[in-house]
């Protein structure tokens, strides 16, 4: 079974506040040894609690119960369990449907018992999401999910642990059945939201920052649509504009309208568009990549830098989650949504008398889904792997953006997309999206 580190904020949550305050991970790792030290030191040796003949430690609402089965600790240990009046933050795709514990049977090297604690946990009748009890890996600062069982007829989740102390609690996936559905993911960074709200329904790695190969031009149209110098300007094609393809196969002087080049950058996103673009628009070279940067920095972009407008440098480079925020603003635009979802488009020039028209056609796999795209923008360069956003809407008009980043397979960006969006805007697939 493959695994993966959940990305957290470094942050705890307040109980009754619901206020957030930012912690540093030593402050955490403190905060558990004083805890424990406090603890050990505070009880006199008559607070130790014998568990050869078995033990249960049950909360004040009876909702959690920690056994330890007779004969699995022949020792006795400070034992306790408490209602946590602050914790660290929850995975963004999960949301919390228990109180949230701290238990302790201590003392136990490295945190270890010899032997399992069983944990019983009660949900709320109503609650049809998938879910699971999670601990708190103080080490890693991650929450984890224990693998255990459900009994629907008792409303009761079943797991097991040996870790000794652990802030401990229920969460269920926002999108139903997550956890299991990225053990199948290519990509290394994925991130599926609501595309109304942003809220982040799944995610794994979306804060690494990587190259993003082509999804680089949705920025080099957003500078563009700032200095659009008129759709019909005509511009010609320059020898600095030839690149590597995708790229539209033109000849130095053929003159190409900025909304055929709008639609060629886009479509099949073809970096001499792109570079043509970026220069109809006056601006120096530097200063369009100056305005890039600028745009992403006013979109709460930390994480991304751009270097050049085609993606082609790996020093382009941003995360899911900064890209959702790009895709958000961007996908307003009527246009945008139409040049990145239309399958052929054709291309006029103009090469001397001459007037040429080329077809184009968008290569995207996603185009065929049957769900209804209302936007897309595809990349892919050695460094970046492969990489894909798609906003896509079902017949409910339920919308959500998806976004994958790093696929290394060949044909893995369209697999692993058409599973996160069948993940989410289809309740047969086995995963529903889930209503906070």
């Amino acid at each position: 079974m493959s695994k993966f580190k959940i990305q957290m904020p470094n942050q705890i949550q307040n109980t009754k506040s619901k206020k957030y305050f930012v912690i540093k991970p030593f402050d955490i790792h403190l905060s558990f040894v004083i805890w424990i030290l406090a603890f050990l030191f505070v009880w006199p040796a008559s607070a130790q609690t014998d568990l050869s003949s078995g033990y249960t430690l049950r909360s004040p609402g009876n909702d959690l119960e920690i056994s330890v089965a007779p004969n699995a600790i022949n020792r006795s240990l400070y034992v306790d369990l408490q209602e946590a009046s602050s914790w660290p933050a929850i995975p963004v795709d999960k949301v919390l449907i228990s109180k949230v514990y701290y238990y302790a049977f201590l003392p136990a090297a490295e945190n270890r018992l010899d032997s399992p604690l069983a944990l019983t946990a009660s949900y709320p009748q109503d609650e049809e999401r998938f879910k699971e009890i999670f601990v708190f890996d103080e080490p890693t600062g991650t929450w984890r999910h224990l693998t255990g069982g459900i009994d629907t007829t008792i409303n009761k989740l079943s797991a097991q642990t040996a870790r000794a102390s652990s802030f401990v609690a229920m969460m269920a996936d926002k999108l139903d059945r997550g956890e299991y559905l990225k053990q199948d993911i290519n990509s290394p960074s994925i991130l599926v939201a609501d595309a109304g709200s942003g809220a982040i329904l799944l995610e794994r790695g979306s804060n690494i920052k990587r190259p993003i190969a082509s999804l680089t031009k949705l920025m080099t149209v957003a500078v563009f649509l700032d200095n659009n110098p008129g759709w019909s300007k005509k511009i010609a094609m320059q020898k600095s504009d030839d690149t590597i393809p995708a790229k539209i196969y033109v000849k130095v002087g053929d003159k190409i309208s900025t909304r055929d080049l709008f639609f060629a950058t886009l479509a099949p996103s073809a970096n001499n568009a792109a570079k043509a673009l970026a220069r109809s628009t006056g601006l120096a070279s530097r200063t369009f990549v100056a305005e890039m940067n600028k745009k992403a920095k006013a979109l709460g972009m930390v994480n991304t830098r751009f270097v050049e407008p085609t993606g082609l440098s790996a020093g382009n480079v941003s995360t899911a989650e900064d890209y959702l925020k790009l895709a958000q603003d961007l996908l307003k635009n009527n246009l945008v949504r139409q040049a990145t979802t239309i399958k052929k488009y054709q291309l006029t020039l103009t090469r001397g008398k001459k007037t040429i028209k080329l077809a184009l056609t968008n290569s995207n796999k996603i185009l065929d889904s049957p769900f209804t795209i209302t936007g897309s923008k595809t990349g892919y360069t050695t460094e970046a792997g492969r990489c894909l956003m798609i906003r896509a809407k079902n017949k409910d008009n339920r919308e959500v953006i998806v976004i994958t980043l790093g696929a290394t397979a060949p044909g893995k960006q369209w697999t692993d997309m058409n599973a996160l969006l069948a993940a989410a805007l289809t309740d047969s697939a086995g995963y529903k999206l889930a209503n906070e």
